[in-house]
């Protein structure tokens, strides 16, 4: 029930991103370190209906690169993910991300875990599939 509080409120808010808005999600920060953050980018393709791509941005104090990245799609109020997805890194922790599938419309995190500054980090990036 939190959960759903939780996202309700976040909806309403504006801070979950849309999946058809084509620009950027809000930042979302590391628990481990404040100053290490990351969004997700070109969403226009975020529908059930098929493969989406994306990018993946992390941004670091002094734009250091992270290492051992890891993305995955998840939806936190059915208790299950999609198939991996792949990814490519283009930039300085930028990375293009295919072969994602959001299968249903609610809810999903892009959950970003890497290592950076000595400790293991990890981001969830609330995203909202609306169809």
């Amino acid at each position: 029930m939190i959960k759903f509080i939780l996202a309700a409120a976040l909806l309403i808010s504006g801070v979950i991103a849309t999946a058809n808005d084509g620009d950027h999600s809000p930042d979302v920060c590391s628990r481990a370190n404040p100053e290490v953050c990351a969004h997700v980018g070109h969403m226009s393709s975020f529908t059930t209906a098929g493969e989406a791509q994306f990018v993946t941005h992390i941004q670091t104090p002094k734009n250091e690169q992270v290492t051992d990245i890891k993305i995955e799609l998840w939806m936190p109020d059915m208790g299950h993910g999609s198939r991996p997805v792949a990814i490519r890194q283009f930039g300085v922790n930028k990375y293009h991300v295919t072969k994602a599938y959001f299968m249903m419309a609610g809810l999903w995190e892009v959950r970003v875990r890497f290592a950076f500054g000595g400790a293991q980090h990890e981001i969830f990036i609330p995203v909202n599939i609306a169809e």
